[in-house]
């Protein structure tokens, strides 16, 4: 039977009878049964009066019934003025007072997360934990603000559904939070102006070297220009003062290129999904996320390579939002199941239901990238809450050397347009496409890169452009562009050192192999890139989990990259100087000889200061066999199996999901009735 005890209550609780008492025998020792205490209602009141929690009990209509001390204690009124009332009477809501209306009937009532929270465990039986309350309440006539954590359970006592709450008070530790924070903002403060003033003591320029000069990068647009395939964006360059040739061939002049790098924003803030700041790209800021498109998938359960097919873009985004080093989404897999010619489009939708970071897209053609904003504008709202909190990065491509396809120029002027931020990536390969000396190569993707940036900054002035421009190279045994190559790995160096040069976010590529399949080989030169990339600062690094030279995608290579990720963004952290960090106290108490292991030092930092892996064994021998004895490839594929099955991400609202919906079938009958005209 459920008993109610320790609680001041308007009714008299009665004892529940009990049998003959024990006999005891002097000094005989005691023996304490759980039965019996949980039986004692003089045990239970000693325990719910010296708790320090409040606890309570709630009726169906949100009206207090029963309480233990330190309720009265936490906002210290009357007895009687708790009984039949609801909370925020009791305890002088800032909200109930402010308004003069009873709780449950002012303005913030809706809002409030321990009415909705304790509705909710009524209705639906569903119990909230620790949950925050941050507010204002009057107690002894004085407003004071609380810091408070509650949780809930449903229970059923004499035919009544009640409602079981725990509060605990957290003002103190809070506040000593806050105090904290401040401490170390001021820290930073002081850290920051010392940086400046180390800064100021450097050269504003970098010093010019007489056998090289970065004007050699202009000179392709200078003197052969480039092709540009649409009307509108030889119309801009024509305007601004390019030379145009066969109403095709444009050449820029570099005061174009210059002015261009004047107006383009040096940063680039990223959201995700819901409106949080999600990526600063800017300086050595280094981020990491999947790559796009790939025709073929790793399937995890088979171990198979075949096509890819929507739901393999689903299953990309979902890793993605689970894994903690991946900061950024893109397709991850071509769909073979759908249209072909609105691919593009169910490549968002799947990613936006399956992910809340951010996204960078690609798109066919300036139609399915108008119904991608479409379905953007579905997600945040407004043109304005996309403008301010841009969560979608759109990729688009040159065609190596030097021409500007319709399709890649018009999409580039329809974000600047929109202002959604755009990353112009051309992908030359040494001795196919470009010259197979590295500074011509070089020369041409930064040339292609400018032209794209000049004719944004055109379009509308400010827009947000991100930098590619490196360079690859022909297996000239194989005919195939490795990206796994060492002249690979020093085009992402180039392109970055670019970026920087340029003072402009930079794109980067990690975590690929040019392996067929999961294994030492992937390992090795996706764990080699990710290292390198991380250490030259890249910002957007993409590609991570490609097999084949980008034909294939692998989950298991992705799940593998997100450790090593974690160890190399450990490797990289500052090593932080500080009287705390130094440790000379305890050294010191601790003397020659001593053990490190128990000191509450130890305790307090080794979670910072020591990076533990989740897929990495580190077990000697025999405990490793115990375990199983699995290999670094079976962790893996049992982890990237439990994600997909077990991994549930934050839902959009059923109203924006049927939108999207509607907008992918909408764009996917055009598609059919376009394709089917003559």
């Amino acid at each position: 039977m459920f008993i109610l005890v320790g609680l001041h209550d308007t009714c008299k609780l009665v004892e529940k009878p009990q049998g003959k008492p024990t006999a005891m025998v002097k000094g005989a020792p005691m023996t304490i049964r759980l039965e019996d205490l949980r039986e004692s209602n003089e045990f239970l009141n000693l325990l719910l009066t010296n708790i320090n929690s409040a606890v309570l009990i709630v009726d169906e209509n949100l009206q207090i019934h029963q309480f233990n001390d330190f309720f009265v204690h936490l906002f210290d009124s009357a007895l009687d003025e708790f009984v039949e009332k609801s909370f925020g009477q009791v305890t002088g809501c800032i909200n109930a007072v402010v308004e003069n209306k009873p709780c449950g009937k002012t303005s913030k009532c809706k809002n409030c997360i321990l009415r909705q929270s304790l509705i909710r465990t009524l209705v639906e039986k569903v119990p909230a934990d620790k949950m925050t309350l941050d507010r204002v309440f009057f107690i002894d006539g004085k407003a004071k603000k609380k810091h408070l954590e509650f949780s809930t359970r449903p229970i059923f006592y004499r035919g009544r559904k009640l409602i079981l709450v725990i509060i605990y008070d957290v003002t103190d530790i809070e506040q000593k939070n806050i105090e904290l924070e401040r401490k170390q903002k001021q820290i930073d403060e002081d850290l920051r102006a010392a940086a400046e003033i180390q800064q100021s003591l450097l050269p504003e320029r970098l010093p010019t070297c007489p056998e090289f000069s970065v004007s050699a990068f202009l000179e392709p647009c200078r003197r052969i220009g480039g092709d540009f395939y649409d009307k509108e964006a030889v119309d801009l360059l024509a305007g601004a003062g390019a030379y145009v040739k066969d109403g095709r061939r444009v050449r820029i002049p570099s005061h174009l290129v210059q002015d261009a790098l004047d107006a383009v924003p040096k940063r680039v803030l990223m959201y995700d999904r819901n409106g949080r700041q999600a990526m600063v790209l800017e300086g050595a800021n280094v981020y990491f996320g999947t790559g796009s498109d790939t025709p073929n998938t790793l399937d995890p359960y088979t171990g198979q390579r075949r096509r890819a097919v929507k739901d393999d873009v689903a299953k990309g985004a979902l890793m993605v939002d689970y894994l903690p080093e991946m900061d950024f989404c893109m397709s991850f897999g071509l769909a073979g199941d759908v249209g072909a010619m609105s691919a593009d489009c169910h490549h968002f939708e799947a990613m936006a239901r399956n992910t809340t970071k951010p996204l960078v897209i690609t798109s066919w053609g300036i139609e399915g990238c108008r119904a991608i904003y479409e379905m953007m504008l579905a997600v945040k709202g407004t043109e304005e809450n996309l403008r301010a909190e841009p969560f979608v990065i759109l990729y688009a491509e040159p065609i190596t050397p030097l021409k500007h396809p319709k399709e890649s120029l018009q999409k580039l002027l329809f974000c600047a347009d929109k202002q959604i931020p755009v990353l112009y990536g051309p992908a030359p390969t040494r001795g196919a496409t470009a010259p197979v000396t590295a500074a011509g190569a070089y020369a041409v993707g930064v040339a292609e890169f400018l032209s794209g940036l000049v004719l944004t900054q055109l379009k509308r002035r400010g827009s947000p452009v991100i930098c590619g421009g490196g360079a690859g190279v022909m297996d000239m045994k194989t005919g195939v562009r490795p990206y796994a190559a060492s002249e690979q790995d020093l085009g992402r160096m180039v392109r970055t050192e670019m970026a920087r040069y340029f003072n402009l976010p930079s794109w980067g590529s990690g975590g690929t192999s040019d392996s067929k399949t999961f294994d030492e080989q992937a390992s090795a030169e996706a764990y080699q890139q990710i290292f390198l990339s991380a250490c030259a600062g890249s910002n957007l690094i993409h590609d991570v989990g490609y097999l084949e030279t980008g034909m294939t995608s692998s989950l298991d290579l992705l799940c593998a990259c997100n450790e090593f990720i974690g160890k190399t963004r450990h490797f990289l952290k500052s090593i932080i100087v500080s009287e705390e960090t130094l440790a000379l106290d305890v050294i010191q108490e601790i003397g020659p000889g001593g053990n490190f292991l128990s000191h509450a030092h130890t305790f307090d930092h080794f979670r910072e200061e020591i990076w533990m892996p989740q897929l990495f064994d580190r077990q000697n021998y025999d405990n490793w066999v115990k375990a199983g004895g699995k290999t670094f490839k079976q962790a893996v594929n049992e982890k990237v199996r439990w994600i997909c099955e077990n991994h549930r991400p934050q839902q959009l609202p059923d109203n924006v999901q049927a939108k999207l919906g509607e907008i992918v079938d909408a764009y996917e009958r055009e598609c059919s009735k376009s394709k089917s005209k003559p």
